[in-house]
């Protein structure tokens, strides 16, 4: 059986909102899990796949819990770590029409750690700035330049290994999608509605958005994502959790095709396998209407803006142990 033929199945046993699992988890727990799967030159070798049955669907424990031989010592405390399933969600800055310009369309311009606890019961949505600099990498070296331009240089891997030892918090998985991509989600969709707190006016984009409900298709959607000029970059972060949010909130409302969604971001990149389709549908099923705690590291709490510094242009200097102390606390939730 086919990897379309499974996904189809493994689609089709669900109700509605559940339909579009793999598409919600896309955008808070893995963007791009299904188009991934479907993309052949992932695939290297032939994978027979049994027709689905009605046996339980796995419980999402994405890193083994290890079985101690029993003894008389007391029972230790639960490992935070295995309780949570973490996703570096990365908003890539390509458009086809200003690559054409000349840009590279590689500055990683959204970074959100989504951390979604194995049972269901909560996420947490964690924003870095994309003009910090000097981020540990993991490996006892330090990113000097801005954090948006680790993944041209490195990869994605090491911009994951880097968001992790940022933040002192292990990350599961790494998904990435474009802003082309983004618009033809929200095109697909029908639009979405974000709601602002305050007016918004973009004279570099020469845009204006009003101060509560505005409803968006792919265009507006983008230039939303983009705008920074009427206020700031850390308030654009505020604004793209708000806007995952509500693509999330209209897929979960149903009645879209998940499979015509998923094979239309050809920009989508992720290191989830296969295998973990399953346990990723079944944490999209049980979070569906967890509450949602979102943060974004900004100034002066967790990072210091420094402005232009020489050839790294405008900066911030992340306060890790600021920023350490409050990701413990999101891993520590009961």
């Amino acid at each position: 059986m086919g990897l379309l033929t499974t996904l189809r199945r493994l689609l089709g046993r669900t109700s509605t909102p559940q339909r579009v699992a793999a598409v919600v988890v896309v955008m808070l727990a893995g963007i791009g899990i299904g188009f991934w799967l479907l993309r052949p030159e992932v695939v290297k070798v032939p994978v027979s796949v049994a027709t689905p049955t009605a046996s339980p669907t796995p419980s999402p424990t994405p890193r083994p819990t290890p079985v101690a031989t029993p003894t008389a010592s007391p029972t230790p405390a639960p490992d935070t770590d295995e309780l949570n399933v973490t996703v570096l969600l990365v908003g890539r800055d390509w458009l086809a029409e200003r690559v054409a310009l000349g840009e590279s369309g590689f500055n990683t311009d959204m970074l959100i750690v989504a951390n979604i606890r194995a049972d269901g019961s909560r996420i947490d949505l964690i924003s870095l700035p994309r003009d910090s600099v000097d981020v540990p990498l993991g490996d006892g070296s330090v990113w000097g330049r801005k954090i948006n331009s680790l993944r041209a240089a490195r990869g994605l891997p090491a911009l994951k290994e880097a968001m992790s030892a940022a933040l002192a918090m292990p990350i599961d998985y790494y998904a990435e999608m474009t802003l082309d991509d983004l618009a033809r989600i929200v095109n697909a969709v029908g639009g979405v509605t974000v709601s602002l707190a305050a007016s918004l006016n973009d004279p570099h984009l020469h845009m204006s958005w009003r101060a509560g409900e505005n409803r968006l298709d792919g265009r507006t959607a983008i230039l939303l994502a983009r705008s920074r000029y009427g206020d700031s970059d850390y308030a654009r972060g505020d604004r793209n959790q708000v806007l995952l949010i509500a693509l999330r909130d209209k897929l979960l409302a149903g009645g879209y095709d998940p499979l015509a969604l998923l094979t239309s971001l050809p920009g989508l990149d992720t290191d989830i396998r296969p295998e973990e389709m399953p346990m990723l549908l079944e944490l999209a099923r049980r979070s569906a209407d967890a509450p949602i705690t979102r943060k974004v590291l900004s100034p002066p709490e967790y990072t210091t803006f420094v402005g232009l510094s020489g050839a790294r242009g405008w900066i911030s200097v992340p306060d890790l142990e600021a920023i350490r102390a409050y990701t413990a606390t999101v891993l520590s939730q009961p």
